[in-house]
């Protein structure tokens, strides 16, 4: 592997490690709850592992496919459901690529800590209204949420 890739991939590498014990004591809890913990989650914000693919644009790590797949992967081998939720938040930092420079800033720039996640399928419908938008309808699944 270049070290372009290697010196990204032994840093977030190292920040799993140092989570398998949190992740570990919340499996049960997660398994119960069909959620990861928000113990966890927050250490994954913190690691900053849902910002894998965000631009450095918009202060991500923009970090090649390879090293998010391994990463993910080594989250994983600790829990399935962790990794899971893991990929589906740091694959949604693709986005802030393809959107116009203004409505990536917002979604990814204002607010480092923010995860992403949702359903392929949305049957549901979004309203403007003050502040945003308020999105109401039925999700019998949604990844990441």
């Amino acid at each position: 592997m270049s070290e372009n890739v290697s010196q990204p991939l032994d840093t977030l590498l190292q920040s799993v490690r140092a989570l398998e014990p949190l992740i570990r004591a919340h499996v049960e809890e997660a398994e119960r709850n069909r959620r990861p913990s928000p113990p966890v989650v927050a250490a994954l914000r913190e690691a900053e592992l849902f910002r894998m693919y965000v631009p450095k644009t918009l202060g991500g790590l923009e970090v090649p496919p390879q090293v998010v797949y391994r990463v993910v992967e080594e989250i994983a081998r600790i829990d399935g459901a962790t990794g899971w939720c893991t990929f589906i938040g740091a694959v949604a930092g693709l986005f802030g690529g393809f959107f116009p420079d203004a409505v990536a800033e917002h979604m990814f720039g204002a607010d480092p800590g923010v995860i992403i996640g949702g359903a392929v399928f949305p049957p549901g419908t979004a309203k403007v209204c003050d502040g945003g938008y308020r999105v109401s309808g039925r999700w019998p699944y949604a990844s990441g949420c």
